[in-house]
């Protein structure tokens, strides 16, 4: 983390500044050391070059991730139990988002390998759906500007802004985060940090533009998800973003939520539910993309195989379809949207020239313009 970084943080429980103690650097900054805050003197590790701040709930996972990190400095950050419902689900949504990243490999993932290198992790790019989802933008906007990806996962969308020159921030509360910081670290003007969109770690105004694609439906509370991160864009500034929609949406892309399956699988444990998961990519890869693929290579049948929405998943590795299968059946919290609900949003947030229309077959995507 560069030190200059810590200007754009805020502390989320008191809204103060942080210092930071550097306890050991390296080329890209502070490898590792700790942000403490100038009004409540709450502590956040630096980890990998990672900030991780969070609230006292989710601080045992730090903990039990990095236990020599903190043996090492003798570091100790406040750590509770959930104090009420909110508090239960956001830490049942961080578990389960978490899951893949931490949860010992399976069967699955032993006999068919690891996820694919960058290269080819990143290869949605050559899919157009980056471009898909910040649509009408195209890849001169974002030159020049500081941007904020909230929800970043493994850090395909920071990368696809940063490839158009952009400055990016990337905000993810799972353990994903460390993924990205292998992957994108390296990457002059790339700063991630592990935290909450409910304990929001940075300064109001503070980016040019905020992507936040697939992840407000899966919180507790989209819409003041959505309020918060909107709060952290300038004026004239734009926020882009994809939510889950059944309305208006063709019949495959509905059922691929296999909304009856999820009674089962939010009610089973992880390891139950990526079995699940994993049989069904099975299937899809080997019982449905395989079969459609070699028809789209017959003359005549191409146009109708190629119209099946998740063709393209075929091409990935078992795994990596798991994982988008994982995504629908195992986080707690799955809502969908209309197009006027995500458009009344933008509008109350301050938001003008607001445009939601449907992402390809699946989902909305909406941008505004925050007002000046």
């Amino acid at each position: 983390m560069n030190t200059a970084f810590v200007s754009c943080l805020r502390c989320p429980f008191c809204g103060g500044d942080f210092q930071v103690k550097v306890f050991a650097a390296g080329d890209r900054g502070v490898e590792e050391g700790l942000l403490v805050c100038f009004g409540c003197g709450r502590p956040a590790p630096i980890i990998a070059g990672v900030p991780r701040i969070f609230p006292s709930y989710l601080n045992g996972a730090i903990v039990a991730r990095f236990p020599d990190f903190f043996r090492r400095y003798d570091v100790r950050i406040p750590q509770s139990e959930p104090a009420d419902r909110v508090e239960r689900l956001n830490k049942a949504i961080f578990d389960a988002f978490g899951y893949n990243i931490t949860a010992p490999p399976s069967v699955l993932r032993r006999v068919s390998g690891r996820l694919p290198p960058r290269e080819n992790l990143y290869e949605y790019e050559d899919r157009g759906v980056f471009n898909d989802n910040v649509a009408p933008a195209d890849d001169a906007f974002f030159s020049g500007k500081v941007g904020l990806d909230v929800g970043c996962n493994m850090g395909r969308h920071v990368y696809g802004a940063h490839k158009r020159r952009a400055v990016m921030i990337g905000l993810e509360p799972s353990f994903a985060v460390d993924r990205a910081q292998t992957l994108l670290g390296h990457l002059e003007g790339v700063q991630l940090v592990q935290g909450s969109i409910f304990e929001f770690p940075f300064k109001r105004d503070l980016v040019d533009f905020a992507l936040c694609f697939g992840v407000l439906h899966h919180t507790p509370d989209a819409r003041r998800g959505f309020d918060i991160i909107a709060a952290s864009v300038k004026p004239g500034g734009v926020f882009f973003t994809m939510l889950y929609g059944l309305d208006e949406m063709p019949l495959v892309y509905r059922l691929s939520h296999m909304r009856t399956l999820r009674a089962l699988t939010t009610r089973i444990p992880l390891s139950a539910t990526r079995k699940v998961c994993e049989g069904l990519a099975f299937v899809m890869k080997y019982g449905v993309c395989g079969p459609l693929s070699a028809i789209a290579r017959v003359p005549g049948l191409g146009g109708a195989a190629e119209r099946f929405p998740f063709l393209h998943q075929g091409r990935e590795p078992v795994v990596a379809i798991s994982r988008s299968f994982f995504d629908r059946l195992g986080p707690p919290v799955t809502t969908f949207h209309t197009r006027a609900e995500i458009e009344g949003w933008y509008r109350e947030a301050g938001f003008i020239d607001v445009r939601v229309s449907r992402r390809t077959v699946s989902a909305w995507r909406g941008h505004g313009v925050r007002a000046g």
